[in-house]
């Protein structure tokens, strides 16, 4: 199995300068588990 592309990522930065990278099939509520879990 390949890594999936640039374009076939999630990409989320934020303001303190993380940055979260996860493959585009990613589902909606797991992404939106990590997005809370590193603002915590």
């Amino acid at each position: 199995m390949t890594e999936p592309s640039i374009a076939e990522r999630i990409e989320v930065s934020f303001p303190d300068g993380c940055r979260l990278s996860l493959p585009a099939e990613t589902p909606v509520k797991r992404l939106a588990a990590l997005m809370k879990a590193m603002r915590s």
